[in-house]
């Protein structure tokens, strides 16, 4: 098949193979069709969906950029490598991946400046590799998770530095590897993770610096690490209610505000060391954990008197 470098020819041939394909599969079954789609599409910009879509129907949508809509896959139902939702300057929403259920690799959505909502992937239930947002500096909002059960490795939401809210992961059940919640100076709400129970890496929520308290993931008994530092408004850490075991280190530094960490008051095994350091206004550390004088790897530094 013989693609040209019209943006419009292109948008149409697109569509064309997408009404061809609903309610299908994205993958080797269909690639045969269109897999001589010409590299040089990449170097095509228009103002809707026409670039970067040199691998979209071998397996992944890739590096998709310099769009202002993004509505044209609603038939897709399975993509089983990876979407790429890449520098796109003018795009303000997501909203055209309402029927997919199933991400064989994994979804980046980054680097695109103008975005101001994610609303568009309700139907998702897995993610089998990454979910990773980040370098969006207009986003203010993710609600469009809301189906999401499980990510089959790392999820990051960093440097989103608009972000006020994550309201839209509250199906999420289980991350395999690290989560985190990084460099977002202007997050003020991550609850949305009560249902979070399978855990199997570490959890990071730094560097941000409006984040007034950490009251989700209230269901996690186990979990690998815990790092929670230099969110400069945290006053109160009081979700990790069911937490019983740390695998690894628990560490609480440089959170200056910091008043409160009686979320942590179920733990009873750390594998390695329970840091609470230069958390300068924190003066109650009264949880059983520290409280027990036959627990050790404790170190306490910095903090306010009391604590």
């Amino acid at each position: 098949m013989e693609i040209n470098a019209s943006a419009q020819s292109l948008l149409s041939q697109i569509r064309e193979y997408q009404n061809k394909i609903e309610g299908s599969k994205i993958g080797s079954e269909i690639s045969p069709v269109i897999n001589n789609v010409s590299p040089v599409i990449n170097e095509v910009e228009a103002p809707t969906f026409s670039s970067q879509l040199s691998k979209a129907f071998t397996g992944a949508i890739n590096e998709v950029n310099n769009l202002q809509d993004i509505s044209t896959f609603n038939n897709l139902v399975i993509v089983q490598s990876y979407i790429y939702i890449d520098e796109n300057p003018s795009l303000l929403d997501i909203t055209g991946f309402d029927s997919i259920e199933d991400i064989g690799q994994s979804l980046y959505i980054k680097d695109n400046l103008s975005l101001i909502d994610i609303s568009g992937f309700s139907n998702l239930v897995t993610i089998e590799k990454d979910l990773n947002i980040r370098d969006n500096t207009s986003l203010t909002n993710i609600r469009g998770f809301n189906n999401l059960a499980s990510i089959g490795d790392d999820f990051f939401l960093r440097d989103n530095t608009s972000l006020i809210d994550i309201i839209g992961f509250n199906s999420l059940e289980s991350i395999v590897g690290n989560f985190k919640i990084e460099d977002n100076t202007s997050l003020q709400d991550i609850s949305a993770f009560n249902n979070l129970v399978t855990f199997g890496g570490k959890l990071y929520i730094r560097d941000n610096s409006s984040l007034p308290a950490i009251s989700g993931f209230n269901n996690l008994v186990t979990i690998e690490g815990i790092s929670i530092q230099a969110n400069y408004s945290l006053l109160d850490i009081s979700g990790f209610n069911s937490s019983e075991t740390i695998l690894g280190a628990l560490d609480i530094q440089g959170n200056y505000s910091l008043l409160d960490i009686s979320g942590f008051s179920s733990l009873v095994t750390i594998g390695d060391t329970f840091y609470i350091i230069n958390n300068s206004n924190l003066n109650k550390c009264n949880i059983d954990y520290l409280c027990n004088g036959s627990n050790l790897n404790i170190e306490l530094s910095g903090n306010s008197e009391g604590c």
